[in-house]
């Protein structure tokens, strides 16, 4: 399973390129779970991110299936 977190105002790594690689890793069947926050930049989306991390790490090490963002 895949976790991707991306601000949409994120000018380093546009949304467009984490969109694209949601897509590839959906294609190739993989579980994504996709968070973008809207109008957050590169660095204001740490705090966020970080504050999503711990659940779902405790969440694939418990056993329970990932989220699947994919065709959504």
């Amino acid at each position: 399973p895949v976790l991707l977190i991306q601000g949409d105002a994120d000018t380093d790594v546009p949304v467009q390129l984490t969109r694209a690689v949601l897509g590839d890793l959906c294609e190739q069947k993989n579980a994504v779970e996709y968070h973008e926050l809207p109008g957050v930049g590169h660095s204001p989306a740490v705090p966020p991110a970080a504050a999503l991390l711990p659940d779902w790490f405790d969440a694939r090490f418990a056993g329970r299936a990932p989220t699947n963002d994919c065709g959504k």
